[in-house]
């Protein structure tokens, strides 16, 4: 199973129609494809737990990104390991600290702190990761976004293919030398790529071309071994040439009214300090250190995010704002007023329009797209915007919808698109097969599953891809194994907790990936 965060045929499609991945394009004919639907928030941590899971974020309990709230349910690789399948996990975007499971397990991504010690099951595989990579970082380096804010894209590339190669470097070693039924690896590169590189072909075809030649390694392990092969990414990408900034939004609308900074945060303002800024110059100087130490949370919460703020955002007395991906948090305890609120939101949002272009494609109360006991972890209203635009947390004097060239932001490119890849080859898949049906996340969880003989409990949402497998495979003609088991009684609680300086750390990443 290979893992390609934010993966889209737009690109893939593209780059093997001029020749650059010809080992996938020989897959896709003589496998399966198909489009692999993500769901609300469109966003990696959740959509990567929905596909473990077998479950909507409502029932695993993670609708956001951050480490607010952690998974509740278990996960594929544990349901195999209980019934004794070994597994090579390398890199799970989406779990930390790593489980202790019947085989290896290594964590990576957003949600594994780049200073941890932790994040290797057994500790003794450390000694191979050492071995054949020099100062391995199980997450997006911090260098990477330096070189950003530089507007170095050779550098900042050159970081992140280094992720990528160290990955699958020790993916290649650990199934070489340890057992294994099943195996995994994950790349983020592509969803971060996407993000700022979505108009740089140069950089996204030496991406994708050096994803092809791994891919024709493992093409050479699954026909050698007479495997199968699932390929997968939690959601799409597409190009930004608008940001839509819901904040600015309901404050025009006269929705809310969120309050005025004082003078001192007024003055910085004028002067053009913001925070990346100021972060930036003393960085420059040796400094941020030193000054993060001594200077008072009041006082550093008093320097504006953006040069252009006027307002901020009071969670305890603002009645509605957005400050995570794609929704809007409602704060109104009166159910009639609550209700009105909501509904007068959802209507303005799907009423926007942009020279005749509708902004928002989608927008939906949380009860109506999530179910399970974990809904209320939600923001009150999800939405998705259409292709082209791109969410925005700021608040600006001027304008909820900003292009481009004015917003400020030289590298917000590229974001999220619902619809990711799905494709299927080995001795047990279709040959040619191009799939129509709607297909969840949540569907490839029961899908491996029934693959490895593994009962499937009731309470998931997805249901296995029998529709991948041949006539004449047994994964075809055997019997779907349903045990019934109520998601109250399988509900785990996580005995991990970040440490202050790593809760800071991550924020910090999804606040340079745009996310809050």
């Amino acid at each position: 199973m290979v893992g390609i965060d934010g993966a889209s045929w737009t690109q893939i499609d593209h780059f093997i129609k001029i020749g650059k991945m010809p080992n996938l394009e020989k897959i896709i004919q003589n496998g399966v494809r198909a489009t692999l639907n993500s769901h609300f928030p469109f966003t990696s941590n959740s959509s990567w737990l929905s596909i473990l899971t077998g479950t909507n974020s409502g029932k695993h309990g993670v609708p956001e990104l951050g480490t607010k709230f952690s998974n509740e349910l278990p996960i594929l690789w544990e349901f195999l390991s209980k019934n004794s399948k070994k597994a090579i996990i390398v890199n799970d975007l989406s779990t930390y600290p790593p489980l202790n499971l019947d085989g290896i397990m290594i964590s990576g991504g957003g949600s594994t702190p780049s200073n941890s010690k932790k994040f290797v099951y057994p500790d003794e595989i450390n000694n191979e990761i050492n071995s054949i990579c020099e100062n391995y970082i199980p997450t997006i380096p911090e260098e990477y976004h330096k070189f950003m804010k530089e507007l170095n894209f050779e550098g900042a590339f050159a970081v992140m293919e280094k992720y990528d190669k160290d990955v699958a470097n020790i993916f290649f070693h650990l199934t070489k030398n340890h057992q294994w039924e099943l195996a995994c690896f994950m790349l983020e590169n592509p969803d971060v790529l996407h993000h700022n590189f979505w108009d740089k072909e140069k950089f996204l075809m030496k991406f994708y071309s050096w994803f092809d030649q791994i891919i024709g390694q493992i093409k050479k392990m699954i026909d050698d071994s007479g495997a199968d092969l699932i390929i997968i990414s939690d959601h799409g990408g597409g190009g930004v040439d608008k940001h839509f900034l819901p904040n600015t939004w309901l404050q025009h609308m006269g929705l809310v009214k969120f309050s005025q900074h004082d003078i001192v945060t007024k003055s910085l303002t004028k002067t053009k300090c913001t925070r990346d800024k100021l972060r930036s110059d003393l960085e420059k100087l040796h400094l941020r250190s030193i000054f993060s130490k001594i200077t008072p949370k009041i006082l550093k919460e008093k320097i504006p995010l953006h040069e252009d703020e006027v307002n901020f955002i009071d969670e305890n007395k603002d009645k509605a704002f957005s400050k995570t991906y794609g929704t809007i948090s409602i704060n109104e305890n009166d159910p009639i007023k609550r209700k009105e609120l909501i509904d007068k939101i959802i209507s303005g949002l799907l009423s926007l329009k942009d020279e005749n272009k509708q902004i928002v494609l989608e927008a939906h109360k949380r009860e109506e797209i999530f179910n399970g006991p974990f809904v209320e972890r939600s923001s009150e209203i999800q939405f998705l915007l259409n292709e082209g635009y791109r969410w925005s947390p700021y608040l600006r004097d001027t304008s909820y919808l900003i292009p481009n060239n004015e917003y400020g932001d030289e590298v917000r490119v590229g974001d999220h698109r619902p619809e990711g890849i799905l494709v299927a080859y080995g001795s047990n898949m279709k040959k040619g097969e191009r799939l129509t049906k709607k297909i969840m996340l949540w569907d490839i969880c029961p899908t491996i599953m029934h693959m490895f003989e593994v009962p499937i409990p009731s309470y998931m949402d997805g249901k296995p891809l029998k529709e991948i497998f041949h006539s004449e495979s047994t994964y075809q003609s055997k019997n779907l194994e349903i045990v019934e088991q109520k998601i109250e009684d399988v509900i785990k609680s996580s005995n991990y907790s970040y440490t202050d300086e790593q809760e800071k750390e991550i924020e910090k990443n999804l606040r340079n990936l745009g996310y809050i």
